[in-house]
């Protein structure tokens, strides 16, 4: 058997967390692809959050917010399809981590241009 007929095997998955209740009461209208896209535009907005905070302290109220936004985002879009059913292994395996690339760049990239801390710590 060569490694391409191999078949996929997903992982069981058990959510105990204090929210996952709520996790799986979303509306009918919201996608797991939805909620992905909320977690990466938060991410970067973070990121922008911290670019501006160089300029305006008052800016880092909105990378907290920012950041829970993209918590939310991240760590539902996959509960949600599970929970409707939808599970779509490899595709989403492969777009969080592409989502988790490019928004933790951007977070970062915001980071090091804030000033609190070292450009090259920020990109390390």
């Amino acid at each position: 058997m060569n490694k391409n007929d191999r078949i996929f095997t997903p992982a069981r998955r058990i959510n105990q967390a204090l929210t996952a209740s709520i996790e799986k009461r979303a509306p009918r209208w919201l996608t797991s692809d939805q909620l992905t896209a909320l977690g990466l535009a938060a991410q970067i907005r973070a990121g922008a959050g911290y670019a501006l905070s160089r300029y305006n302290r008052y800016a880092l109220p909105l990378v907290i917010l920012c950041l829970v936004l993209n918590w939310f985002g991240d760590s539902m879009d996959g509960t949600l399809a599970r929970v409707r059913c939808q599970p779509r292994p490899r595709y989403g395996f492969y777009v969080d981590h592409m989502v988790d690339i490019f928004g933790s760049v951007a977070l970062m990239g915001g980071l090091g241009f804030s000033g609190f801390v070292h450009w090259q710590t920020a990109n390390a």
